[in-house]
């Protein structure tokens, strides 16, 4: 499974949080530690405006946000992804991280939007509302997520299945 493939705790979270969040790439690669909220169990991430996207937010599940709490100890500001230098870790070194794993287990998929678009099924498949998912990924228009309903995901078994 691509999460259970990664090799350190940077790259396990970046790849979950890709997933559970459905955020865009640019937007993770600006997200930054103030941009999250952590006064409730579940915690909220406020995503600024970014290309078509409004300003948002979103709630993490609860037991993601209890590890992604864990593996911040301490960490009060910056950018929430850094490279192996400490600096704000790049959209091209994200995109790294994702096909070095997909391609360990062999997943064809290899595109970090893809995590998008998995999110983004996984949800409608287990009967989310459409106007929630649409509200959460930041589309204007819900027949924008018909093409992700049908477009090429990593299956489940691929990936882990979190139900949420």
């Amino acid at each position: 499974m691509l999460i259970n493939a990664t090799e350190s705790a940077r790259d396990y979270f970046l790849l979950r949080f890709a997933y559970e969040s459905g955020m865009r790439i640019g937007e993770i690669n600006r997200c930054k530690i103030e941009d999250l909220d952590f006064s409730d169990d579940n915690i909220k991430v406020h995503i600024l405006p970014f290309k078509c996207s409004p300003e948002r937010t979103i709630e993490l599940r609860k037991q993601f946000s209890k590890e992604l709490v864990e593996w911040l100890y301490g960490s009060k500001k910056g950018f929430l992804f850094l490279s192996n230098r400490n600096e704000k870790m790049s959209i091209r070194q994200m995109q790294y991280v994702m096909e070095k794993y997909s391609k360990k287990i062999n997943i064809e998929q290899r595109n970090f939007h893809t995590l998008r678009h998995t999110h983004i099924r996984h949800r409608i498949e287990m009967g989310e509302p459409y106007w929630e998912v649409k509200k959460d990924v930041g589309h204007k228009h819900l027949n924008g997520l018909d093409w992700y309903a049908q477009s090429e995901t990593i299956p489940y078994d691929s990936y882990v299945t979190f139900a949420r």
